[in-house]
């Protein structure tokens, strides 16, 4: 069972990172709140594993903290939801957030993650009160017009697409995101922004 997995990255996408390891390259897939805070390609990452073993497959799961990790394993516990739509409530709301809305039992906030409906948003609170672990995020800021902000604004903009909404919508809405914070921002801080403009 792999747990860890320590390498350098050979090609990363914003569902699935390449990660060679002792000569073999490994396919993790990831959620969006681990695809923005990777580092290049050619550069080293280590991951916290979720290993998920099938007849036909063994597929991972990765995360840059063991909290996240833990949180995913949570979410894939509640009943009717796999790996798949685990991974894809982390893309749409950071598992801090996931916390603190599980606290407040805010359905709604849950609900507003695209392909999750009032039941799902509502068994995630019930069944998570108490259990889910918090943090604060990390990551460096990066300014308008930086070659840094530029890149975050492609991810941003591919990201929100991978979630099912438009490119055009998804172009203004990390426009007017980022515009909102001249001051400098982490990818992760305009996807919350966006996300939460895209839900009103």
């Amino acid at each position: 069972m792999i747990s860890r997995l320590k390498g350098k990255i050979l090609a990363r996408a914003t569902e699935e990172v390449v990660v060679e390891a002792g000569g073999v390259g490994y396919g993790v897939m990831v959620p969006l709140s681990t695809y923005c805070r990777l580092p290049e390609v050619g550069q080293e990452i280590e991951l916290f594993i979720h290993t998920q073993l099938r007849p036909e497959s063994i597929q991972l799961y990765g995360f840059l903290s063991p909290e996240e990790r833990k949180t995913f394993g949570l979410l894939i516990n509640i009943s009717d939801i796999g790996p798949r739509m685990a991974i894809n409530v982390l893309s749409g709301i950071p598992w801090d957030e996931l916390y603190l809305a599980v606290q407040a039992r805010d359905t709604q906030r849950i609900q507003a993650i695209p392909r999750i409906g009032k039941k799902i948003a509502e068994r995630i609170v019930l069944e998570l009160q108490g259990k889910l672990p918090v943090a604060a995020p990390t990551g460096e800021r990066s300014g308008p017009g930086s070659e840094e902000g530029e890149e975050i604004r492609r991810d941003a903009i591919q990201a929100l697409v991978n979630l099912g909404y438009g490119r055009p919508l998804a172009e203004k809405t990390i426009k007017e995101a980022m515009e909102s914070e001249p001051a400098g921002f982490r990818i992760e801080e305009i996807l919350k922004k966006s996300l939460k403009r895209l839900v009103r």
